[in-house]
């Protein structure tokens, strides 16, 4: 798909054109078998009121022969175009979630989790339903209508004139209902989203309600979002269920108007009781076709809508997943020497960043500091490419990163948060996911990296002092472990195997400072093969980094190393003084800084 846009829905059905072309086949069959059944049952009527008997007989057998025919082969085709829109829903599902993964988390803060939850399990199987059900009723239906018609003009030109005299309106009346459904459908999903998220949230936030006595004024807004959803699914059901009668009237009118023209035709012996009757049996299987049309636009504004949400997200991935510049470059070891050339950074029409010029060279341990707001996490971001980077803005070994596919650039540079992020299971399982989808997460050798990893994040003896260990459930976002030990997990879990450039953001704030010189002790042994880059305002990082780089107001306004920017007695050696001040001018911190 890349490079080429969201293809329209028949793409996806594409690959299984063979199994939707048996099932048209076979509907085809069947009808053909429905529309002979009415002629042989005409026969049998006419030879009833000619006292043929054994010709009544004979159109009975073969009326119910065909008849059995057409069951088979109806089951068929239902089972063959139906599984076309389960295939469908399965390669949509899997393309969402490719396409969630692809997407940077500024692009995909866009939509909310339970909206993205609902176009997951809610949008796909309506696109489902628009696939298969609603092909085979399109397809049988405009099998349907040409037959019929062409078989009621065969028995009675004037009579077919008359009886579907009405079809035009019939037509008009439902594209105008098509419009109506498709806009209360996009509607009714958009509620339901909404209502997704609420319920999403609340579940996260229940231990904070519970706590800080939240339960009523969230239990109203939930009731808000769930009172909405309510009037715009009752809007969608009263147009659904408004849409079949008022199909159906004019049409009945005109078959009410055909009845008695067809009895005086009748009297006047100018066609058989037979003809007629098998002129009203075509007649009412046209009412299914007609009837089917509000059905299948429904279905058919229901899907429009969904497939109209999920392409959404596809479309975003794709532009998110190619490079901005278009560059072939041979596979390649990256060093990880990053050099940033930024005239500027806007983010929601705020200036973060000012120009700046910053190198890094391979193998380096570098600290970025500052005060709060001086836009430290905002730069670490954008060398993560977790916010929108200009092309001819930052470059790896040499390579301008816009030029670099998303996917390929997560190897290269890893992005660690300061509210590092741990699934719902156990420890073993976070780790695991280090590993590659190839490797055996419970073998000798992923336990040893598991616990080597552990070690270097200083948190394997927590972990081994658990009841069960490594095996031990997190709970939800690791609710269930203190805010230092999340920390040094996920840590752990980036250190099974640290990409050439690794980025953390404040990895140690909720760690106390003796654990905290450990880990930068163990990180700093890594620094030769690996470019480590560290946003903290913590001494134990800035005196082992090779640079610092401080920031004012969006500015570099200070880069060296720890002894060079102390001497300065400048930006850099007021935040330490105010660190000190901060931990109670405690022996320890005078010891960190002997140079204040």
């Amino acid at each position: 798909m890349e490079g080429e846009g969201v293809p329209p829905i028949s793409s996806w059905i594409r690959p299984y054109r063979r199994s939707l072309g048996i099932g048209v086949l076979l509907l085809l069959l069947t009808n053909a078998a429905e529309r002979a059944i009415p002629y042989f049952l005409a026969k049998g009527v006419d030879a009833l009121v000619a006292q043929a008997f054994e010709q009544v007989l004979r159109a009975l057998s073969m009326a119910l022969a065909i008849a059995l025919l057409a069951w088979i082969v109806r089951t068929g085709s239902r089972i063959f175009i139906f599984n076309v829109g389960r295939d469908v829903e399965r390669d949509l599902r899997q393309a969402l979630l490719e396409s969630i993964h692809r997407l940077a988390p500024y692009a995909i803060q866009k939509w909310a989790p339970g909206d993205l939850l609902s176009r997951s399990t809610g949008d796909i199987p309506q696109v489902r339903l628009w696939v298969g059900f609603g092909t085979l009723n399109v397809l049988n239906s405009a099998f349907a209508l040409i037959s019929t018609i062409a078989l009621l003009f065969w028995l009675s030109p004037r009579l077919a004139l008359l009886a579907l005299a009405p079809l035009p309106i019939v037509v008009w009346i439902a594209l105008r209902f098509a419009q109506a459904l498709l806009q209360s459908s996009s509607r009714a999903q958009g509620a339901l989203s909404a209502l997704s998220e609420r319920i999403h949230e609340d579940l996260v936030a229940l231990h904070l309600d519970r706590g800080t006595g939240l339960e009523v004024p969230r239990r109203r807004a939930f009731e808000e979002k769930n009172k909405a959803l309510y009037l715009e699914q009752l809007r969608l059901a009263r147009l659904r269920s408004a849409m079949m009668p008022v199909l159906m009237m004019p049409f009945s009118f005109g078959a009410v108007l055909t009845m008695g023209y067809g009895g005086w035709l009748v009297a006047s012996g100018e066609i058989t009781p037979g003809t007629l009757g098998a002129f009203f049996t075509y007649l009412a299987q046209l009412l299914w076709p007609v009837v089917a049309l509000g059905w299948i636009l429904s279905i058919h504004a229901r899907g429009k809508a969904a497939y109209a949400r999920i392409v959404e997200i596809l479309e975003a991935a794709q532009r998110e997943g190619k490079p901005q510049i278009e560059c072939l470059f041979p596979p390649r070891p990256w060093r990880g020497e990053i050099a940033l050339r930024l005239s500027g950074f806007e983010r929601e029409g705020k200036r973060c960043l000012g120009q700046i010029a910053i190198d890094i060279k391979a193998g380096s341990l570098v600290a970025i500091v500052g005060k709060t707001g001086s836009g430290k996490s905002t730069l670490a971001a954008l060398l993560g490419r977790m916010l929108p980077l200009p092309p001819n803005a930052l470059f790896i070994d040499g390579i301008d990163a816009a030029s670099i596919p998303l996917s390929e650039y997560r190897r290269i540079v890893r992005f660690l948060p300061e509210e590092p992020f741990l699934f719902s299971t156990t420890i073993r399982a976070n780790l695991s996911l280090a590993l590659g989808p190839h490797a055996d997460p419970d073998s000798e050798d992923a336990l040893l990296r598991y616990r080597e990893a552990l070690a270097q994040a200083q948190v394997l003896k927590e972990v081994d002092a658990l009841p069960l260990g490594l095996d031990t459930c997190v709970g939800e976002r690791g609710l269930q472990l203190s805010g230092g030990q999340r920390q040094r997990i996920a840590l752990a879990r980036t250190l099974i195997d640290p990409p050439p450039v690794l980025i953390l953001d404040q990895p140690t704030s909720a760690v106390d400072v003796e654990s905290e010189e450990r880990i930068v002790d163990a990180l700093f042994s890594l620094r030769r093969r690996h470019t480590i880059i560290v946003v903290t305002h913590r001494g134990a990082w800035t005196r082992r980094a090779d640079c610092i780089f401080v920031l004012e107001g969006g500015h570099v306004v200070e880069a060296g190393s720890h002894e060079v920017l102390l001497r300065k007695r400048g930006h850099y050696a007021r935040l330490l003084e105010e660190e000190i001040e901060a931990q109670g001018a405690s022996s320890f911190a005078f010891a960190s800084h002997p140079h204040l």
